[in-house]
């Protein structure tokens, strides 16, 4: 595995609010299903001890927000065992995604907690990584 991931230049994974600690609500209730945030947590080391760069992105829940919601919800990026509630449109995390890859300068290295807000500024995501 580890020689095959030599050749990539960046990695974006998509992981869970509350994978470094499962123990706070409500992000802890994924972990009643089969050990989910451990699970995550187990696939996040690996990719560190990897050696390959990256991004890790622990968004809160996906379910409830539409596309839509980002004319109105602005995205709040905090550093890892920030956040355990929040929500974020899929689209959202989606854009996110391109922009680290887009701009591994800034976003390598990082774990970064992504929820929104609609009391604070929007900002480009280069700009808030």
């Amino acid at each position: 595995f580890k020689g095959e991931m030599a050749r990539v230049g960046h990695v974006v994974l998509v992981s869970s609010l509350g994978t470094g600690d499962w123990t706070k609500f409500p992000a802890g209730v994924l972990n009643l299903f089969w050990g989910v945030l451990v699970w995550k947590r187990k696939a996040e080391l690996e990719l560190i001890e990897s050696g390959v760069p990256y991004t890790i992105i622990r968004p809160g829940g996906l379910e409830r927000l539409k596309d839509d919601a980002k004319e109105t919800l602005n995205l709040v990026l905090a550093p890892e065992d920030t956040y355990f509630g929040g929500q974020v449109s899929r689209l959202q995390i989606a854009e996110l995604c391109i922009s680290c890859i887009l701009n591994p300068k800034a976003s390598q290295g990082k774990i970064v907690e992504v929820i929104t807000s609609p009391d604070v500024q929007k900002k480009k995501n280069v700009d808030l990584l």
